[in-house]
């Protein structure tokens, strides 16, 4: 009971921190660093479009807070460290999860790129200019991003802006790397005034580089799914025997309840648990 008044009282201490920190700051204070706390939050509030999230980066911020004291106080039923790793796991889940979530978007749309110089290709091939070709190929594509910014450049186009400048502008932002190439080799191309067969040529040569990104990223991962899934059993498997144990047999975890239990073996636990997953992740992902 005393571990898990002074765990909550750790997080109350620790969301009262975070609320301080986050907090509307001061006239000279807001005056004094509007900058960086605007990039902040426009950089979050990017990733969330991105990743197709509707919601404001401070809403996302709250439930950062909220998910740490959650975290925290479930962890404050067992013991104090589980309290500190519990608001460090629910500290980190949105991230994650928000990671995960802008991961699978930009894997869309840079498969998207296949698509979308395959369209080129075509409308290049019966005649048309660069700018007829990218409007046409918008209506072809399907990802919002790609769609976004083939609208910016058209638009950009009636108002006089160079097309290879606006295809530069789109290929700094764009995070995917087939994407980013696609752009770039066609800005270079308009740029140096490569039109009819050789531009069809390029881009055809482009295609088959990015299609076979495409298919190697497509084998690793097929040939780790069985890994993946391995991994994900025992990871799950884990705690689950664990509780089932303490909750049938809690005389053999009477360890638990001593430091060597609360200090060190179930923080050492949840520490070799998550670097796995980390370690996991981080291996058998795979780039395009």
């Amino acid at each position: 009971m005393n571990s898990a008044l002074i765990a909550a009282g750790s997080v109350a201490v620790g969301l009262v921190a975070l609320a301080l920190a986050f907090a509307p700051a001061s006239r000279q204070t807001a005056t004094a660093h509007p900058a960086s706390a605007q990039r902040r939050f426009a950089g979050l509030g990017g990733q969330l479009q991105e990743a197709g999230i509707r919601m404001a980066p401070q809403t996302f911020v709250l439930l950062n807070v909220l998910a740490a004291a959650l975290g925290g106080l479930i962890g404050g039923l067992v013991a104090l460290p589980a309290a500190l790793l519990g608001a460090t796991a629910g500290t980190m889940v949105p991230g994650l999860v928000l990671r995960a979530t802008l991961a699978s978007a930009r894997a869309r749309a840079d498969r998207e790129a296949l698509v979308l110089l395959r369209l080129l290709s075509a409308h290049l091939r019966t005649g048309a200019t660069y700018v007829e070709a990218l409007r046409s190929a918008a209506e072809g594509v399907t990802t919002s991003q790609v769609l976004d910014d083939l609208d910016w450049i058209t638009n950009r186009f009636r108002l006089d802006r160079p097309l290879h400048g606006s295809l530069a502008v789109v290929a700094a932002r764009t995070p995917g790397r087939n994407l980013r190439l696609a752009y770039r080799v066609l800005a270079r191309a308009i740029e140096h005034g490569v039109a009819g067969r050789r531009a069809v040529t390029a881009l055809e040569g482009l295609e088959g580089t990015i299609a076979a990104n495409l298919r190697a990223t497509d084998d690793l991962r097929a040939k780790t799914r069985g890994l993946r899934i391995q991994i994900i059993v025992v990871a799950l498997a884990i705690p689950i025997i664990h509780l089932y144990l303490r909750w049938t047999n809690p005389a053999s975890f009477t360890v638990m309840a001593q430091p060597l239990g609360q200090y060190v073996l179930l923080p050492g636990a949840v520490a070799c648990e998550l670097a796995g997953l980390l370690l996991w992740r981080r291996f058998t992902r795979g780039r395009p």
